[in-house]
């Protein structure tokens, strides 16, 4: 079997090995790798347009194939099948608009603020079970999903698909750590280039961050479909002691009126306690 049977066989589940099996030889034509420079030059050619990661993957191994498999009958050979996956030069996206698959930006929280609290119940480390679960379910749904995290600095991730996608965001979300102080204004430059009209997730408390009407307000005016959850973690807080009375009424209130200013400007807006599922809340948020 050679090089490029061994390459189709091993990414084809053995489909060499069963046609082998019956006694078909099929002919296969491989190409050079695509390199990632070239990737990066289509997409942008083509933005918003993407590729999915798992095709990045394939053409990181070879810029499309062809495998025919033929079968001798009466001196004659049958095409019994053909299996073409296209050169990168030869992909064009398929315009054409579906309501049900988006291009979701999640947008998290992590400043040096959002660690207060025990190493397991604070806003930061509800905020990522917040941000994992939702991108598994978008992704799931085949949907394409991005992360921006903002706090000692701006960092993202660009929207995209598939299991290797999702094991990218996971980690992120996973070596996060609360530190800094950048506003959620400090995000708008990226926004900038994300699709218009698609969903932005912001998931903060917006505590002590004088930019957070001004970002929100500017997020929505772009046409964005904003939600903002803010994880509540002042029950718990107040409970354990950890805050007194006082503290906790001053910060409660201050958050409503932060949910409330975000509602004021367009966005679904919620105040959600960890203890709770947040598809329950969000489904109450959405309707």
């Amino acid at each position: 079997m050679n090089e490029n049977l061994l390459l189709v066989n091993d990414i084809g589940l053995n489909l060499i090995d069963y046609l082998n099996n019956i006694g078909i030889e099929p002919v296969c034509t491989c190409n050079s790798p695509v390199s990632k420079d070239r990737i990066e030059q289509w997409e942008a050619k083509n933005y918003p347009y993407q590729l999915p990661a798992s095709l990045k993957d394939f053409l990181s191994v070879t810029d499309g194939f062809t495998l025919n498999y033929d079968r001798e009958l009466h001196g004659e050979d049958i095409s019994l099948g053909r299996i073409h996956i296209n050169s990168l030069d030869d992909i064009v996206p398929l315009l054409v608009e579906r309501e049900d698959i988006s291009d979701i930006m999640i947008v998290l929280d992590a400043r040096e603020i959002t660690g207060t609290g025990t190493i397991l119940r604070n806003p930061l480390n509800y905020s990522c079970k917040a941000a994992a679960s939702l991108v598994n379910f978008f992704l799931r749904t085949r949907n394409r999903v991005g992360l921006i995290t903002y706090g000692e600095s701006v960092n993202v991730i660009s929207p995209d698909t598939g299991e290797r996608h999702l094991f990218k965001i996971l980690t992120a979300l996973a070596e996060i750590k609360s530190a800094g102080s950048l506003g959620l204004h400090t995000v708008l430059g990226d926004l900038r280039n994300f699709t218009p009209r698609s969903p932005v997730m912001v998931i903060s408390t917006l505590e002590n961050d004088k930019t957070s009407a001004t970002a929100l307000r500017e997020i929505t005016a772009r046409g964005f479909k904003l939600t903002v959850i803010a994880p509540d973690t002042l029950d718990y807080d107040r409970d354990s002691r950890i805050i007194s009375p006082t503290v906790y009424f001053t910060a409660s209130a201050s958050l409503e009126n932060k949910i409330t200013e975000a509602r004021s400007l367009g966005a679904r807006a919620m105040r959600w306690n960890p203890d709770s599922v947040l598809s329950t809340s969000l489904a109450e948020v959405i309707r």
